[in-house]
């Protein structure tokens, strides 16, 4: 039996409640060498069924607080599949018809710190980072924001630990960088200003638990939200000092691309008049390179 063969064997045998925890070990090991591997769990006959009721065995646990690292790990592994299944262009669709992200909701509702929890919402978030991870996603946004997916990315930036945190961050980025996520976003007073408060706080967070990626991630979701003319005044007053002088110098200096994103948002809320004069020590920053990161503040690097 070649491995393709092996691949549609094992797909089979998640269906069946006896073989689906080794099959699906398998398919999560090997998932790298199936090209095509989202479309035989698409198209295997309750294979998807099968794969979120590993999920929904979870719940009473998760309700209970009483996760365990042999409760958690079949999950974990469902959640890499369906990571397979949200990142294909030709079985994305499959979530927003059949509403699948609500089956994501609890392990999102739930900040335990267990590692065990922990590693839940890793899986939960990266899921929803693999359906977002492509620019014409207007139509997943679309479908989430009428979830309660950016109440509980909030909650979560708010309070985890930062490689979740960073995983949120990306979710709210995604979002907000396409209009109809912006625009949801900023339909109320109380919407805007929670996520100006919760981007505060990764703000001080970043203070104290540097991060490249992080702090990317909240530049680009403070450079969507001030193309919103609407609330530009109000962006303007409450970003954090911390973004307006030297604070982050060590981590900029990692990164040409997050000290350009910087530069980008600080110009655009008129902290920096001239950005042909912004000196990074081996050369300047132009303005075709600053126009370059602003129109790639929506891509899928996180």
């Amino acid at each position: 039996m070649d491995m393709r063969e092996e691949f549609v064997v094992k797909v089979a045998r998640i269906c069946d409640a006896s073989t689906r925890s080794e099959a699906m070990r398998y398919l999560v090991r090997h998932k790298d060498a199936c090209s095509n591997l989202a479309e035989l769990l698409a198209e295997t006959p309750g294979a998807i069924e099968a794969i979120f009721k590993e999920l929904a065995a979870v719940y009473p646990q998760l309700e209970r607080h009483t996760l365990t690292a042999d409760i958690t790990a079949p999950a974990c592994n469902a959640f890499s599949l369906l990571q397979v299944i949200a990142g294909d262009k030709f079985t994305r669709p499959f979530f927003k018809k059949h509403d699948y992200s609500v089956f994501l909701l609890p392990f999102l509702y739930h900040v335990d710190s267990s590692w065990s929890a922990e590693n839940l919402r890793l899986g939960a978030l990266g899921v929803l980072g693999a359906l977002l991870k492509d620019d014409d996603n207007d139509d997943v946004v679309a479908h989430l924001v009428g979830t309660p997916i950016i109440p509980l990315c909030l909650q979560i930036m708010e309070h985890d630990a930062t490689v979740i945190i960073s995983l949120a961050t990306f979710v709210l980025q995604k979002i907000l960088a396409c209009p109809a996520g912006l625009a949801h976003c900023s339909a109320t007073p109380e919407r805007i200003t929670n996520v100006l408060h919760v981007l505060n706080i990764v703000v001080t967070h970043l203070t104290v638990h540097p991060s490249t990626r992080l702090l990317k991630l909240a530049i680009r979701c403070y450079i969507s939200l001030s193309r919103n003319r609407q609330i530009f005044d109000l962006v303007k007053h409450t970003l954090p000092q911390s973004l307006k002088d030297n604070t982050f110098m060590a981590v900029f200096g990692s990164s040409r691309t997050v000290t350009c994103e910087w530069h980008c948002l600080l110009q655009m809320l008129g902290f920096e008049k001239d950005p042909a004069k912004i000196d990074f020590g081996d050369g300047l920053l132009t303005k075709e390179i600053l126009e370059a990161v602003f129109s790639d503040t929506g891509s899928s690097d996180a």
